[in-house]
């Protein structure tokens, strides 16, 4: 049995065992998606859910993500989450992206958010959100039949 024999029965191996999401998992540990790449400039910095990779469950990475590090997966949008909200007494600036309203929108005192929607700056949220695909565009170029967006 040559090579290509070797790795098919290795497939059906993965494929017909009684664990077959820890198959996958490692197939998935080993794909090629990163982390959004994000430069922002943090007033402060924020907690962090993990340190490195094996922090996370296969196939999160830990992410740098509004000033801390956490855990995302390939399919992960913190803009997308819905506002998560508590009261609180202490006064704070902070920013979550509307879906909704496509943009960064402040929250009001008294109101601290909870979850990965939730900046310390406008910045930082306009950064992160186009990152993950939203926000306005800037312009719209073509690029022969189809066009394509530029986001700032």
């Amino acid at each position: 049995m040559g090579f290509r024999g070797c790795i098919l029965m290795l497939l059906l191996l993965m494929i017909t065992s009684h664990d077959y999401n820890a198959s996958m998992a490692f197939y998935m540990s080993k794909s090629s998606w990163s982390c959004p790449r994000i430069k922002v400039k943090c007033n402060s910095k924020e907690p962090s859910t993990c340190s490195r990779n094996r922090d996370c469950r296969s196939p999160e990475k830990c992410c740098l993500l509004n000033c801390g590090k956490h855990c995302l997966s390939p399919s992960d949008d913190p803009c997308a989450e819905s506002l998560k909200t508590k009261p609180c007494s202490s006064p704070l600036n902070r920013w979550y992206f509307s879906i909704t309203k496509n943009r960064c929108v402040p929250l009001n005192n008294g109101i601290c958010p909870e979850g990965r929607n939730n900046f310390q700056a406008f910045d930082i949220c306009k950064k992160t959100c186009l990152a993950f695909g939203h926000g306005e565009p800037v312009k719209q170029y073509k690029l022969g039949s189809k066009p394509f967006t530029v986001m700032a």
